[in-house]
């Protein structure tokens, strides 16, 4: 048991020192996002409501509070993180830039669904 929870404690210490909570405007979060970004304490537990999520962070984030990091998104963000954001193409085993996949999407056609 002693075991378990050891691992229990560490998993949530992992979920909170890796994951960042993005503020945005209220209105843009609760009319598109709906607190996607507040997303620490979904880490901790994922049977946490959307609609608590920002309560559940800020009581995480008063119970340990140097470990929860949050950060402001702006539109500057969002540009900068799309112009510098890859994939992933596993096939090549290689990260491309979003242009040059849509360029492969065009050129290699997606595989078809599995039939059942």
């Amino acid at each position: 048991f002693k075991s378990e929870v050891s691992m229990a404690k560490h998993f949530v210490a992992n979920m909170l020192n890796r994951t960042t909570i993005l503020r945005i405007p209220r209105l843009v979060n609760r009319l598109w996002f709906h607190n996607i970004f507040v997303h620490v304490p979904h880490h901790v537990d994922v049977r946490i409501p959307f609609h608590r999520l920002p309560a559940a962070a800020a009581a995480i984030a008063a119970k340990y509070p140097h470990t929860v990091r949050s950060a402001r998104y702006s539109v500057r963000s969002y540009l900068r993180a799309t112009r510098v954001c890859k994939l992933y193409d596993f096939d090549a085993g290689c990260w491309l830039p979003y242009k040059a996949a849509v360029l492969m999407r065009r050129v290699v056609p997606p595989a078809p669904a599995p039939t059942r």
